[in-house]
């Protein structure tokens, strides 16, 4: 028996294959067994051992190291898979012009939208305690009406904050209504965002400081807060602590400057004006109210609390008045996307975003999807490349990374022109959503890794599939022209379904937008807004006894055809007033809440508002604050009246005659159906001027701003047209119907491209049967027709899901509107023939192309 020889440590042995140069390997390692078994033979195994694993520490040098070569193999494979990358898609430019082209428009698109959801989602989360803020509401309910208003009782904040100690602090806002006069020495301006705020303020929000105290900024009495661009307006270059400006005839000193708010924030303002809760009660009941908790936890179950401070507080007044009244409460960042309510500003829509990401994400997956399709072109083309590659020993994991890098090329290319498109769509885009996007939000540290795993993961999802056909290729069927790229493949059949599936869907729903929002705005809302100019009324009681004369020398102006005044609340679009009224009902007088507004006696004239029964108001009535009032149809209904002018109302101790029923009309948005309104005569607080001209050119508004300024010549003439206000309510579906229509224009595009790759495929597969065919004497619809049949099949069950998607999608978005556009046939019909309209010119072109081609020139290969 033979005893075993001794070895040296098998880990000691590996640990030197490891590190050391490839090069020097087999001399090191035949001299360190050498010198071993020498050493077996004087001394003891053990000892030889431990000497060995000494020798292979000894030699961990620099110069042994393999990392040199490693580097030298990695930089020559990088540099040869980019040579190679490059010629070969430089050889096929069409190719790789398509691939690129579909994804710098997807990625574009993608990005586009990806920082509209951003700024979004962003809204009010820049405060540092924004967590920890919430709002207060309050919802008026009654038999007639439920009233959600943003404002609540001026005591409230304070009274929460002595009763509860979760509450750390609180705030209460109010918003100066209308323009507000400003000035500095001779400067005079308007401006309509201005704010009273107390000195708690600065407490709960955060702000960024150019100059001033945030802990003492509002505390003095007559103190201003100016942001960064009211300074810069105002002042110029000065420094603008301690001017004072002139507000509505108050002098205030300037206090502090901060810089702009972001576009992202419903609390927009330009300054704040400093007051406390006493003025706050005294001058105005209603205010905005925030509070701020110790520990958000503190505001799970605070619900309840409010129930009770309002059922102690609030019920037994609005008990008197027919109603009950309920304080709700919504965290600082849900609000932009809570419940609309009256006298809050724009909202936004939870589900309209969830809408915008899944376009976003199926823009990227269709691109995707093309690239996966027009590269298996190439695939087919470059199957010999592959037979020989992998003839010379090529392995099939060297074949996947080739391709992957060439993926990667084109992915990174398309990202760098999808930035450029990005950057000259982005002023276009701003226009859309009346935002402030910036593609600098784009290089901030996490954008830019973000941007390199998205430039990864599409370069894989887009060219594994083809990277994994070109690498099994097997090179005896390469060389004879078989590639097993089966033209019936279920996985590519699926892919093409859902990018049809897609595209279709968005275009339905692009459709029945487009289709919604032609209602709201070409419905006629039951008078005249064409036209019509709504000029801002200063505050000023002095100014405002000139009124009268300045609308009768309106009135003589040829191009006016009328003048009217309107209160606070009372032009169309406006968040009316709500009011309680005694009113008769089923023989007894009852507590009813009802919508009103105050204007003057031309006001139903003005705005051609149908008579239905009795007289209009006459101008004595107005001026001398009589008790004659209109009412509208819904009004008359709700009520039961038969006789509606022998009626009188009770609003406290003043009696109300009704002298008049006025048709329906859309004093809001068709979002919600027509509210019964009560109109009084009044002019004695008017709002805005509303003028009937013809045409407005620049003459005509030098015109009315001379009549202006001979009685108010401190006071800017400000004016808009009725219908931007009208438009105005229609904001959110008017950037959902442009972003869609815009978009699918994208998803369309970019599926023409797939399109146009996938009958490529076929053709190019199919290229010697159809010269068979043509050789035996097919005609070209015989030729044709296996591919139209193949593709229009595809297209139509793409259809056959798009329909219930788009239609259980959309019936869901049209349940907000009271007035909604019918999901008829059309509505279907139109967009799916589009699509096989833009399929059969995709598939004809190819078509042709491989039918012109001589039959010798396609079989002599074989």
């Amino acid at each position: 028996m033979i005893p075993d020889r001794p070895a040296p440590p098998k880990w000691a042995e590996r640990f030197l294959e490891w590190y050391c140069d490839p090069r020097l390997l087999e001399d090191l390692q035949g001299d360190l067994h050498e010198r071993f078994m020498l050493r077996t033979k004087s001394m003891s195994a053990l000892r030889a051992k431990l000497l060995y694993i000494r020798d292979v520490f000894v030699f961990l040098k620099p110069y042994t190291f393999r990392r040199k070569n490693q580097v030298s193999s990695f930089l020559f494979m990088f540099r040869n898979y980019s040579y190679s990358s490059s010629r070969n898609l430089m050889r096929s430019k069409l190719h790789t012009g398509l691939i690129v082209f579909g994804l710098t428009i997807s990625i574009s698109g993608f990005i586009l939208i990806s920082m509209y959801v951003s700024d979004e989602l962003k809204y009010d989360r820049h405060y540092d305690k924004a967590e920890r803020i919430f709002q207060i509401t309050t919802e008026l309910q009654s038999e007639t009406s439920n009233s959600h208003v943003v404002w609540t009782d001026a005591y409230l904040g304070h009274r929460l904050k002595e009763l509860y100690p979760e509450v750390e602090e609180v705030v209460e806002l109010l918003k100066l209504q209308g323009k507000i006069t400003v000035q500095y020495k001779d400067k005079i301006f308007s401006e309509d965002l201005l704010y009273r705020a107390e000195r708690t303020y600065f407490r709960i929000f955060s702000h960024s400081w150019i100059a001033g105290d945030p802990s003492t900024a509002l505390t003095n009495p007559k103190s201003i807060v100016i942001t960064q661009k009211i300074a810069k307006k105002y002042f110029g270059e000065e420094l603008p602590l301690n001017k004072v400006l002139t507000v509505s005839h108050e002098n205030f000193i300037v206090t502090g400057i901060i810089r702009d708010l972001p576009g992202h924030t419903d609390l927009k303002f330009d300054a704040l004006l400093s007051t406390d809760n006493e003025y706050l009660a005294e001058t105005n009941f209603w205010c905005l109210t925030f509070i701020l908790f110790r520990d958000v936890k503190d505001a799970n179950g605070f619900g309840q609390k409010l129930s009770e401070v309002a059922k102690k507080y609030m019920e037994p007044e609005a008990a008197k008045m027919g109603g009950n009244v309920a304080y709700q409460m919504e965290s600082l960042p849900s609000v932009h996307f809570g419940k609309k309510k009256l006298f809050d500003t724009p909202k936004s829509s939870k589900s309209n975003i969830y809408v915008f990401s899944i376009i976003a994400l199926f823009i990227l997956l269709i691109a995707c999807i093309n690239y996966a399709n027009l590269s298996i072109v190439q695939v087919a083309k470059r199957r010999t490349e592959a037979g020989v590659r992998k003839i010379m020993g090529a392995l099939p994991s060297q074949l996947m990374k080739q391709y992957l890098f060439e993926s990667f090329i084109l992915s990174a290319l398309s990202f760098i022109l999808a930035l450029g498109l990005t950057a000259f769509l982005m002023r276009f885009m701003n226009q859309l959503t009346e935002k402030e996007l910036s593609l600098q939000e784009l290089f901030t540290t996490s954008s830019l890794v973000i941007i390199l795993f998205a430039i990864l993961i599409i370069a894989f999802l887009a060219g594994s599939y083809p990277a994994i056909l070109l690498s099994s290729t097997n090179p005896l069927h390469a060389f004879k022209g078989h590639l097993r790229i089966v033209s019936k493949s279920r996985i590519r059949n699926l892919l093409i379904v859902f990018q049809f599936t897609a595209s279709i869907t968005l275009m339905i729903s692009s459709k029945i937008v487009f289709d919604q929002f032609s209602i709201l705005t070409d419905t006629d809302p039951g008078f005249n807004k064409e036209q019509v100019l709504v000029v801002d009324v200063p505050k000023d009681t002095f100014l405002i006894k000139s009124l009268p004369l300045i609308q009768k020398e309106f009135s003589e102006l040829a191009f006016v055809s009328g003048a009217a005044l309107a209160g606070y609340n009372s032009i169309p679009t406006s968040d009316m007033n709500v009011d309680t009224y005694d009113v008769e009902y089923k023989g007894e007088y009852v507590a009813k809440a009802f919508n009103d507004i105050s204007v003057d006696a031309n006001y139903i004239k003005l705005l051609k508002i149908e008579l239905k029964d009795g007289r209009e108001l006459n101008q004595s009535e107005v001026e001398t604050g009589n008790t004659s009032i209109l009412v509208n149809e819904s009004l008359v209904k709700m009520m039961e009246w038969e006789n509606p002018l022998e009626q009188i109302i009770y609003e406290n101790s003043n009696a109300f005659e009704i002298v008049g029923v006025v048709k329906d009309f859309h004093f809001n948005s068709l979002h919600k159906s027509i509210e019964p309104i009560i109109i009084h005569g009044n002019n004695n607080s008017p709002e805005k001027l509303m003028l009937k001209v013809d045409r407005v050119d620049f003459e005509k508004v030098v015109a009315m701003e001379r009549v202006w300024n001979k009685y108010m010549d401190k006071t800017p003439f400000n004016f808009e047209f009725l219908d931007s206000y009208f438009n105005q309510q229609y904001k959110s579906e008017m950037t959902m119907r442009n972003l869609l229509w815009y978009f699918s224009g994208f998803t369309i595009v970019i599926a023409c491209l797939g399109l146009f790759g996938l009958v490529a495929i076929s053709t190019s597969i199919r290229i010697k049967e159809f010269a068979i065919r043509k050789v035996l004497g097919a005609g070209f619809l015989n030729i044709v027709f296996p591919i139209v049949k193949e593709f229009l099949l595809l297209v139509s069950i793409g259809a056959f899901l798009a329909v219930p998607l788009a239609w259980w999608f959309m019936s869901e978005w049209l349940s907000n509107f009271s007035y909604k556009t019918p999901l008829g046939i059309s509505v279907f019909v139109l967009p799916i023939l589009l699509t096989l309209v833009v399929a059969l010119l995709a598939m004809m072109y190819h078509t042709i192309m491989a039918t012109r081609i001589n039959p010798i020139d396609s079989i002599k290969h074989e």
